[in-house]
């Protein structure tokens, strides 16, 4: 079984979608696996139907904090919930659960949310898209002590789902494929082949997952445990333990690419 796997697509931009689109059918893979940062709020369900409609694999796929733009994430949500229900191939993986690729291979995935938890994220000298123009995160801009436990309270509840997944996926499978959109760790925050400064790691990083993936990972040592991310635009490997490893998909704006193939072989 080959998966092309691929991150902050952003097609939205347009350009390069038709050259992406001809790559990925040229290839011919089996299944495709995207880590977030697909489109914005307004079109991201219609670049994911024409996907499916294009290629006619299983598309297994978690949301960015790009995907709700102009837009919010319930309402975002609440489409991909019903895009998930009307066609087949198409799996937003917050709401497909476990998802089998062989008897031993499965993928599961949250969207995920930066924390703020490591790095400067008491005084922060950017300026997130996100915390204007997403619905949610807009009543909180001008007081960041609110924004930022609003954010945690986000990446908190997607780090306990994340939880739920893989303690059950690690029961049943002796691998886990499992997708997110921030980077669960500072050694996997890569941008420009350097990992992000401490202005930028708090909102390029989830520690929350990062200790939950560490956790499950420990207390199920048979399981081996893939993760794929992206959010940062740049590419990089890390092992965490001896079963637990972390891609980050190199991306850039305008010439959306597959990052990388996966071949899992039946048992």
């Amino acid at each position: 079984m080959h998966i092309a796997w691929a991150t902050d697509l952003h097609l939205n931009f347009h350009k390069g979608n038709k050259a992406f689109f001809n790559k990925v059918t040229r290839i011919g893979p089996d299944a495709m696996f995207i880590a977030g940062d697909i489109a914005e709020a307004n079109n991201v369900a219609d670049f994911i139907s024409d996907m499916e409609a294009t290629f006619d694999i299983p598309i297994y796929f978690v949301l960015g904090n790009h995907d709700y733009y102009h837009g919010s994430i319930k309402q975002v949500r609440s489409e991909m919930e019903d895009l998930t229900r009307r066609i087949d191939n198409i799996y937003w993986l917050p709401e497909s659960g476990i998802c089998e690729l062989t008897e031993d291979v499965c993928v599961v995935g949250v969207d995920g949310w930066y924390d703020g938890r490591y790095g400067l994220s008491d005084t922060p000298k950017l300026v997130m898209n996100d915390w204007q123009i997403i619905e949610e995160l807009k009543p909180f801009y001008k007081n960041h002590p609110l924004l930022l436990s609003e954010l945690r309270e986000i990446a908190d509840a997607e780090a306990a789902l994340a939880r739920v997944y893989l303690e059950d996926a690690a029961k049943r499978y002796d691998t886990v494929y499992f997708l997110t959109h921030v980077p669960p760790w500072i050694e996997a925050s890569w941008h420009q082949n350097q990992h992000s400064d401490e202005v930028w790691r708090p909102w390029f990083t989830s520690k929350a997952m990062g200790d939950v993936l560490e956790d499950v990972a420990a207390k199920n040592p048979t399981t081996g445990f893939e993760v794929l991310c992206g959010h940062t635009h740049g590419a990089g490997w890390l092992r965490v333990a001896t079963n637990l490893y972390c891609r980050t998909g190199l991306a850039e704006y305008g010439a959306p690419d597959i990052a990388g193939m996966i071949c899992i072989k039946n048992s």
